[in-house]
């Protein structure tokens, strides 16, 4: 119970350290999804009143339009604010660790101190990620509903269509990758995240453990070969060939079993790193 609590206190340590960084992203997401679909819901309802002035009503032009189609004309809007969300959590991945060594009071000794196992600090470190990560997700689906609420409020009825949720889903390919709509698709991109972020983090603390460029050449290689691992028959898989020696199913198998020997490697390495290798 002791270790549960300290943990919980890593965890909720972590999560304040990012949580500016996290307003900012929902912020700036929020901004460009919805600044940039309100400027086309006015400019088509602005297109839609002087076509029926110069037709009149009744004429032969469709006036309505769906908020689907909105969605994917602006579906390279979209892909930029996921796409600066991506890339800012993957530079946290390296930061969550670095700023403990070379921010104010460097206080990974103190977090390497305190009385409890090394490896909660790994645990809690991860945990933060993947909170960050969902909530990031969470956030896109508020968004997605907020889409539907300005569709109605800035579109007048004649003008509106039926919001079909599914076909909103689908209006854009980033939100097919980022919100699978199976289970099993949403479990299995999420694990291979979790296995990336497992091996990301080993990479760090062999370079920390090692220094200099030995430790650097160490965690890119660990990381390169994590990924060759997991991605070699992945790409297999999904670029299947009847001239392939095994089925897809045995290659998707393959992808699996190589990613939870990545993650179990990764882990085990990480925390006797953590206990054995990096001193106070």
């Amino acid at each position: 119970m002791k270790y549960l609590r300290g943990f919980a206190q890593l965890v909720e340590f972590e999560i304040r350290r990012f949580r500016w960084v996290m307003a900012a992203l929902m912020l700036a997401t929020a901004l460009l999804q919805l600044g940039w679909l309100a400027f086309l819901l006015r400019r088509e309802t602005a297109y839609i009143r002087r076509m029926r002035l110069h037709r009149g009503d009744g004429g032969s032009f469709d006036d309505t339009f769906s908020l689907t189609d909105m969605l994917y004309e602006m579906r390279y809007w979209i892909a930029l604010s996921v796409l600066i969300c991506a890339v800012v959590v993957a530079l946290y991945l390296l930061m969550i660790w670095y700023r403990d060594w070379f921010g104010k009071d460097a206080p990974i000794y103190r977090l390497l101190m305190l009385p409890q196992p090394r490896n909660l600090l790994y645990l809690a470190k991860g945990v933060a990620v993947l909170l960050a990560v969902f909530g990031l997700c969470s956030w896109q689906l508020v968004l997605i509903v907020l889409d539907g609420v300005l569709y109605q409020t800035l579109v007048p009825a004649d003008m509106r269509e039926t919001i079909e949720w599914r076909s909103v889903l689908r209006a854009n390919p980033v939100w097919t990758v980022v919100l699978p709509r199976r289970a099993d698709q949403f479990a299995g991109s999420y694990a291979m995240g979790i296995v990336g972020v497992a091996a990301v983090f080993t990479a760090v603390l062999i370079e920390r453990s090692v220094r200099g460029v030995r430790g650097l050449l160490g965690g890119i290689g660990y990381f390169a070969a994590s990924a060759l691992a997991v991605f070699v028959p992945l790409a297999f898989f999904s670029g299947y060939s009847p001239a392939s020696p095994l089925y897809p199913e045995e290659w998707l198998a393959i992808t699996f079993a190589d990613a939870a020997a990545v993650l179990i490697v990764s882990l085990a390495l990480g925390f006797r790193l953590l206990n054995k290798h990096i001193q106070v």
